[in-house]
């Protein structure tokens, strides 16, 4: 929600699963091309949906629209689910 008013997001590290399980912001590291897809992936396929999450309530940002984890990549890695 705090995005969408243009406010910086009080971000919840994903370490911290129960905090994250509150919070509608989590940040998430991943490193790399492959690490990064398949933490989507599992997001996407178990996490989310077992906490009651639909797809209209995801948001993934990414900084930039081409190459491999760009927002086009991500959208149809997304388009998967």
């Amino acid at each position: 929600m705090q995005i969408r008013e243009g406010l910086v997001p009080n971000l919840t590290l994903w370490s911290n699963q129960e905090s994250a399980i509150e919070s509608d912001t989590i940040f998430i590291s991943a490193t790399g091309e492959k690490e990064i897809k398949e933490t989507i992936k599992n997001l996407l396929s178990n996490y989310l949906p077992s906490r009651g999450f639909h797809m209209q309530d995801i948001q993934i940002l990414s900084p930039m629209n081409k190459y491999d984890l760009g927002n086009d990549a991500l959208n149809l890695l997304v388009q998967e689910f």
